[in-house]
Parts: C-alpha cells; structure tokens; sequence
C-alpha cells in the first residue's frame, strides 16, 4: 500500500494529511511495457508493425503518465485530487455523501469509494487509482469527513436545514 505523509507548503489539506495513489509497481509495469513496444517499433522492417506498434506504445506511455500522476491526499481541510490534468481541492463541507459502492459482475467483486458533491459532481475511487482497499480506506476519510460542520455551503430549496 503506497500511502505516505504529505509534506505540503500550503495549510490545505492540514496538518497528518495521508497520500494514496496506484501502486509503483503498476506504474513500472506500465513503463517497461511503453519501452518494450518502443524498441520493437523501431527494430521492425515492415512500415505497419512500426505504425501498430508506435501507437500502442504512446497509448501505454499516456496510460502509464495519467497511472503516476493521479493521486488523492486527504487531510482534516479536505481532499486533493491530483489528475492528469490539474489538481482539484475539495474541502470536506462540499462533500454531501461518502460511500462505499460495491458491484461484483462475472463472478468479481469489486468495491468504489464515492464522493458525492453537493454540485452534484461524483467522484469515484477504486482499488488501482489508491492503491489499497477502498472498503479499509473509508472509515478514514469518514473520521475527517464527520467532525466538518457542513452550514457553509449555499443551498437554497428544500435541501437547506
């Protein structure tokens, strides 16, 4: 299980913040295969194993890239979301639901932590973007959750108490 405490310059997410991402291993796997399928693109004689080959190799690299930089940290301020693209804070106030979603399908069971925001954006976890039990992990993130007093999001309508 790959969690760590988070040295973090800002207060956001606070002070024992934890760290959970995929798993090195994963993320070396996923590397060594983009190198693989690197080399034998350019070894290759015929110009359509090159082309079939190169593509599968950036679709690994990009896979891989987007595998290492997803990352959640949550703390008692909230939770960092660190995606590809950019990194998201959510504080715990805008968090309306955190569960445990499971489904087992073809005889696999699998479990989900699900964030529900209040701006009606879902937020999903499994087991590869953690790296550990999201079922372990739950308990944690509800402890952080639970002691946010939630008046300061503007609800207005019958959701409002």
């Amino acid at each position: 299980m790959w969690t760590s405490p988070v040295d973090n310059p800002s207060a956001f997410p606070g002070a024992g913040s934890r760290s959970w991402g995929p798993r090195p291993v994963l993320i070396g796997a996923g590397a060594l295969s983009a190198v693989v399928v690197g080399v034998y693109a350019v070894l290759s004689v015929s110009p359509l194993e090159r082309l079939a080959a190169g593509a599968i190799c950036l679709v690994l690299a990009v896979t891989t890239l987007a595998g290492y930089r997803r990352r959640v940290v949550a703390g008692p301020g909230g939770l960092l979301i660190r995606g590809l693209t950019g990194t998201r804070a959510v504080q715990w106030w805008q968090v309306r639901n955190l569960s445990l979603g499971t489904n087992r399908r073809l005889g696999a069971a699998s479990a989900t932590i699900e964030v529900d925001l209040h701006d009606d954006d879902l937020l999903i976890f499994g087991r590869t973007e953690l790296g550990t039990d999201p079922a372990a992990l739950l308990p944690e993130l509800r402890r952080w959750w639970s002691v946010t007093p939630r008046t300061d999001w503007p609800v207005i309508g019958p959701e409002r108490s």
